[in-house]
């Protein structure tokens, strides 16, 4: 190469063989991805951290509490077969843990889940009104109320005909009344 010519340092390389040549195509691309994808890690690590997500929103299919482990072995033991009325990130749960039935399970396996994770959610949050509590109950016919620390203070003293029978931690599980 004569001495006058000048070539970008970047677009040279030598191979195992001494010889030098621009990169091929397939190391620039290599190289790209790469570099975007490390990118692309360092903006989503430090927003992920910084999520307001809380760990019943952003866990709730990945976490149970030990208590809430503790109460689904109690189901499991004294109420096999009954049909629960859990906050829905609870539904998809039991049945599998607990050997009961839900009134709202998995969405794609519950009829008319909408309508069901609704009046759910209403429940709980001590938005269902009481003519429209005991039809459901008794159309449905929900035997037992598990909710956790969340869920349990909504419903504690709002509504008479629910037996407490079982706390642990954060976790409690009703008897609903005939």
């Amino acid at each position: 190469m004569p001495p006058d010519e000048v070539r970008p340092l970047h677009d040279r390389r030598q191979n195992a063989a001494g010889a030098t040549g621009p990169m091929p195509l397939v190391a620039r691309l290599a190289l790209g991805l790469g570099l975007l994808g490390s990118a692309f890690l360092l903006v989503i690590f430090p927003l992920g951290a910084l999520s307001r997500a809380t760990a019943t929103d952003a866990t709730a299919l990945f976490y149970v509490s030990d208590a809430g482990a503790a109460a689904m072995q109690w189901l499991d033991a004294h109420a096999r077969g009954a049909v629960v009325l859990a906050p829905p990130r609870y539904g998809t749960l039991l049945p599998g843990r607990a050997g009961v039935r839900v009134f709202y399970g998995h969405p794609f396996e519950t009829v008319d889940a909408a309508r069901r994770r609704a009046q759910a959610e209403a429940f709980f949050a001590g938005r269902l009104p009481d003519a429209d509590w005991r039809q459901l109950r008794a159309g449905e016919g929900i035997e037992y109320v598990f909710a956790s620390a969340a869920d349990a203070g909504a419903i504690e003293g709002w509504w008479d005909d629910l037996e407490p029978l079982y706390r642990n931690g954060d976790t409690a599980i009703y008897r609903v009344r005939p």
